[in-house]
């Protein structure tokens, strides 16, 4: 049977670079984006390579869309053997010094890149465990790393969900 793995994100970048890895590998695929176009090219590229693939227009970060995108892939596939949360946005651009952020761009942007991917996670989760097996993927950036005064917002996103992160799989 093969590797059912879920990628958050997965329309454009990164998420769409994993689909393409992924499905190479012969896994069967549940992809999600908040964008319908971008991710049926994408569904109908998988499909066909030959692959079996799930494409669900949903918002990593609203609870009810990961609900739907979960429920569909448990009902599709019967499980979720790998999680690849790399849903994010990067928010305003330019990037404002952290004092000068607007909070509805800097909860915004928190929400969709440490809360969602918790939200995802946090609903996966269980049927692993019950399963004794599976892999939670999150994508973060070397921004964590460095305080560099025009990142502040990421870095903070990034350390918060670092730290959900670490906690979670303990």
């Amino acid at each position: 049977m093969n590797k059912v793995v879920m990628i958050t994100g997965a329309s454009k970048g990164l998420g769409k670079a994993l689909t393409y890895y992924f499905a190479n590998e012969g896994c069967d695929l549940a992809i999600c984006a908040r964008g319908e176009e971008h991710l049926l090219q994408v569904k109908n590229d998988i499909e066909a390579m030959g692959n079996n693939i799930l494409a669900v227009v949903a918002d990593a970060s609203i609870p009810k869309d990961v609900e739907r995108f979960v429920a569909m892939t448990e009902a599709h596939f019967g499980k979720i053997d790998v999680l690849i949360n790399n849903a994010s946005i990067l928010g305003p651009s330019p990037m404002p010094f952290l004092i000068d952020y607007p909070e509805e761009d800097f909860m915004e942007v928190m929400r969709v890149n440490s809360i969602g991917p918790f939200i995802v996670s946090r609903r996966v989760l269980p049927g692993m465990l019950l399963r004794n097996q599976g892999s939670i993927i999150n994508v973060t950036s070397e921004s964590r790393k460095y305080r560099i005064c025009w990142m502040g917002s990421i870095w903070c996103f990034k350390v918060c969900f670092r730290r959900i992160n670490g906690n979670m799989g303990r």
